[in-house]
């Protein structure tokens, strides 16, 4: 991809939420959040389109008490949301029984009920839609439920992460980008020291003197 200017060099995380990396142009800073739910959007995307979705049967059935309304929402989608890797069984009329989820996702039971609510919520006819849509929509919806916010990852979660980046088919522009460069431009920023480097400190003042910062996000 055209924004990939590799090798990168590793700094740190920032507030568990942007992996800041250097390379020959300045300072990247990465969207941990956002660049993972693109990763698990388009793999996920993938298994969909060619029918490979493996599921993980729960340790235990998850009940999900839902309106009558939603419940029939779910059970209009039961179809393609078992294709996606969710076993859903009705047991009463405000009651959902979740035997399995997507073993790519590695949801746990909140994200699961969370998903669901949501989805029953913005979900409308599946008879109106094409595969291609049901597909992108069911998709979006678990991925975003999947993704953990403030994560802590290890140096080798990190690389694992940016390197996934490049693999994805194309990136898109963040709607919060300009939020995110104002807020990170408030931070005092701290580059550990590596060979031949004294430790740097930047702050707003300097921080565009010092370093072409590139922001890079995948939603």
């Amino acid at each position: 991809p055209t924004w990939w200017k590799g090798p990168y060099i590793f700094l740190g995380q920032l507030k568990n939420s942007y992996l800041l990396f250097e390379n020959d142009e300045g300072l990247v800073i990465v969207d941990q959040h956002a660049a993972q739910e693109r990763i698990y959007f388009e793999e996920f995307l993938s298994l969909l389109e060619n029918n490979k979705v493996d599921r993980q049967p729960l340790l235990f059935p998850l009940d999900i008490n839902m309106s009558a309304s939603h419940i029939e929402t779910i059970c209009n989608w039961k179809k393609f949301l078992q294709d996606a890797g969710f076993e859903i069984i009705k047991k009463q009329e405000n009651l959902l029984e979740v035997k399995t989820s997507p073993l790519l996702l590695k949801m746990k039971e909140n994200q699961i009920k969370d998903f669901l609510l949501s989805f029953a919520e913005t979900a409308g006819d599946p008879d109106r839609a094409d595969n291609a849509f049901r597909h992108k929509f069911i998709a979006t919806k678990a991925c975003k439920k999947a993704v953990k916010a403030g994560q802590v990852l290890n140096q080798t979660e990190e690389f694992t992460l940016i390197n996934n980046m490049k693999n994805c088919k194309k990136q898109k522009k963040n709607k919060r980008r300009k939020r995110s460069r104002r807020n990170l431009a408030d931070l005092q920023i701290t580059l550990p020291a590596t060979a031949g480097r004294k430790k740097k400190t930047c702050a707003k003042r300097c921080a565009h003197e010092m370093f072409r910062v590139h922001f890079l996000v995948s939603t």
